[in-house]
C-alpha cells in the first residue's frame, strides 16, 4: 500500500480509551459540522444531514435545497466551507499527529509513481555515469512507491501500538484487554470495507467497458487484469471471489487458493491483506509480551524483527519496528520531566539528522530494474555484499520514520495544513488513483505531447508536467469524495457494529 492504510488515534491529546484508541490509520476527518458529535475515532460525520439549511415547505424550494446540498457534497471538503457548509476543523495536534502528514505524503508519492511509471520507466532503473535527474539518490524517492509502502507499514505499527503500550506502562491490564480486543475486531472492517467498495465500483466500470483501452508506452500497464464476464451476476461472483481470495486472504504468505478468480481489480490492493494480517500479528505480539519487563520485551521484539527480515517478510518486520518506535515514544513521554540541556538537544538533532540521511541513501538503492545498484555510484559495495531482493530499501524506510520521530523540527512540517489534509484522504487516494489513471489519466499523456511536442527532453518534461497538473486535482477531488462518502462511514459502521455486539463489562 500502498498502502494501506492503517486503529489507534495518534492525534488526540486525551488519555482515555475513548479518546485515544481509534481506527488506525487516521484517514478520516477532523473536519466536523458545528453541533456534530465526535466519534471515538475523533472524526465527525460530515454528511449532508448535518448541513443547516433554512426549512422550506414548497416542493420547488425542497428540490432546490436538495440540489444545492448535493452540489456542495461533491465539492472537496476545503471548498465546501466557502459554499455554506458550516464546518469547523480541529486545530488540536497531538504529539504524534505528524504521522498523519507522513502517511499523506507517502500516499501522494505512490500516486506520482503510478502517474509517471508508464512513460518514464528509466526513473526506476539504476544509472551509471550519466544519470537522469529523477534517478539521483533522494530525488528518486519522490516516485518510489515501494519505499512509501514500507513507510506505511512502519507508521501503522507505530500508531497501532501506541495506546496499548501506554496501558502496559500504566499496568492497566483490564483496559489493555479492552483496547486490543476492540482494535482487532474493528480492524477487518476498517481495512477491508473501503477497498471492497472501491473494487465494486471498478467492477461496475468493467461492465461499462471503461477499462477496455490498451495503452502503448514504455511499460505494459493496464488496470491490473479485471476479467469481463458473460453476465452481471457472474461478474459480481467474480468480484466476491476477488475480495475473499485477494483482499482478505494473505495469498503472498500462504499457499495460493485454487479454483478462484484470476481477476485483479486494482494492482495496488496487494498491500491490503499484508496490512490486515500484519496488524493481527502485531496485536498478538503486544498481548503476548505485555507482562514482560521492558528490557525483555525489547529483546524478544528484536529477535522477532530479525527473524521476519530473514524470512523476507519485511511487512511484518516494519510493523514490529513501528512497535519499538512507539515504545521509545512512550518511555520518552514518561521521562519528559527531566530537562535536556541545549548541548544535548544539539547533539541529538545532528545525530538523528545523520540517521535520516543514511535512511534516505539506503532507501534510494535501485531495486526495481537493472542490476541492483552494481553500476550505480555509492551502491556497488551494498549490491556486492547483500543479495538482490533483500531489505536494504526497507531498512532505509525504517530509518527515515525513526529519525523523523526524533526530530521535532521536521515533525512541524508534517503537521502543516496541506500535509494534514493529505493525511486525511491518504487511504482514499491510495484506493481510487489507479482506476482514475486507467480510465483516462494514462490516455491523457500522449494527447498533451501532441500539443507540446515530444522530440526534446524539455518538451517531454513540459508535456508531462501539464498532464500531471490536469490529473492531480481530479484524483484529489475523487479521493476527497470517497473519503467522506465511504471511508469515514466505514469507520463509524465498525464502531457502531461493535457497540451493538459487545458485552457490557
Amino acid at each position: 500500500m500502498a498502502m494501506p492504510e492503517l486503529d489507534i488515534a495518534t492525534t488526540s491529546p486525551e488519555h482515555s480509551i475513548e479518546g485515544k484508541f481509534h481506527d488506525e490509520p487516521k484517514w478520516a476527518s477532523e473536519v466536523q459540522p458545528i453541533r456534530a458529535q465526535i466519534s471515538e475515532d475523533g472524526m465527525s460525520d460530515e454528511t449532508l444531514r448535518d448541513m443547516d439549511f433554512p426549512l422550506n415547505t414548497t416542493p420547488m424550494s425542497r428540490c432546490r435545497d436538495a440540489l444545492t446540498t448535493f452540489a456542495i457534497f461533491l465539492l472537496p471538503s476545503p471548498l465546501s466551507r466557502l459554499c455554506g457548509y458550516d464546518v469547523k476543523e480541529s486545530k488540536k495536534h497531538g504529539a504524534t499527529s505528524y504521522l498523519d502528514g507522513m502517511r499523506g505524503l507517502a500516499s501522494f508519492c505512490v500516486f506520482l509513481e503510478h502517474v509517471a511509471m508508464k512513460y518514464h520507466p528509466h526513473m526506476f532503473e539504476e544509472y551509471g555515469d550519466d544519470p537522469h535527474f529523477w534517478q539521483l539518490p533522494i530525488i528518486r524517492l519522490v516516485f518510489s512507491g515501494s519505499v512509501m509502502v514500507a513507510i506505511f507499514f512502519v507508521i501503522s505499527g507505530f500508531s497501532l501500538s501506541l495506546r496499548p503500550l501506554e496501558l502496559i506502562y500504566e499496568k492497566d491490564w483490564e483496559r489493555l484487554f479492552v483496547a486490543v480486543s476492540s482494535a482487532m475486531f474493528r480492524r477487518t472492517f476498517r481495512i477491508i470495507l473501503p477497498p471492497a467498495v472501491a473494487t465494486f465500483m471498478i467492477m461496475l466500470g468493467v461492465r461499462m467497458h471503461l477499462f477496455d483501452s490498451k495503452y502503448s508506452g514504455a511499460v505494459d500497464m493496464d488496470l491490473g487484469g479485471p476479467i469481463y464476464r458473460g453476465s452481471f451476476l457472474v461478474q459480481v461472483v467474480d468480484w466476491l471471489e476477488y475480495v475473499f481470495s485477494k483482499l482478505i486472504y494473505p495469498y503472498e504468505w500462504a499457499s495460493p487458493l485454487y479454483n478462484v478468480t484470476e481477476s485483479e481489480y486494482a494492482a495496488p490492493m496487494y498491500t491490503i491483506p499484508k496490512e490486515l494480517w500484519s496488524s493481527f500479528l502485531l496485536f498478538i505480539t503486544i498481548t503476548s509480551l505485555s507482562r514482560l519487563r521492558a528490557v525483555v520485551r525489547l529483546g524478544f521484539a528484536v529477535v522477532l524483527i530479525y527473524y521476519c527480515f530473514w524470512c523476507m517478510r519485511y511487512d511484518i518486520g516494519c510493523f514490529l519496528c513501528g512497535m519499538l518506535m512507539a515504545e521509545q515514544h512512550v518511555r520518552s513521554a514518561r521521562s519528559r520531566s527531566v530537562p535536556t540541556s541545549m548541548g544535548g538537544k544539539i547533539v541529538s538533532t545532528f545525530s538523528w539528522s545523520a540517521v535520516l540521511l543514511v535512511g534516505f541513501w539506503l532507501a534510494s538503492i535501485p531495486h526495481t530494474h537493472g542490476s541492483y545498484g552494481s553500476h550505480t555510484y555509492g551502491f556497488q559495495i551494498i549490491s556486492a555484499v547483500i543479495p538482490w531482493g533483500s531489505n536494504v530499501f526497507v531498512a532505509g524506510s525504517i530509518l527515515i520514520v525513526w529519525a523523523i520521530a526524533n526530530l521535532p523540527l521536521l515533525q512541524r512540517i508534517f503537521t502543516s495544513p496541506i500535509l494534514h489534509y493529505l493525511g486525511q484522504i491518504s487511504f482514499a487516494l491510495y484506493l481510487v488513483h489507479w482506476p482514475i489513471l486507467a480510465i483516462w489519466g494514462w490516455r491523457l499523456q500522449p494527447t498533451i505531447w501532441k500539443l507540446t511536442g515530444n522530440d526534446t527532453e524539455f518538451n517531454h518534461a513540459v508535456g508531462f508536467a501539464i498532464s500531471l497538473v490536469c490529473i492531480t486535482p481530479v484524483a484529489l477531488c475523487v479521493a476527497d469524495l470517497f473519503w467522506r462518502a465511504v471511508d469515514i462511514r466505514c469507520i463509524k459502521f465498525a464502531k457502531r457494529f461493535e457497540t451493538e455486539l459487545v458485552v457490557t463489562m
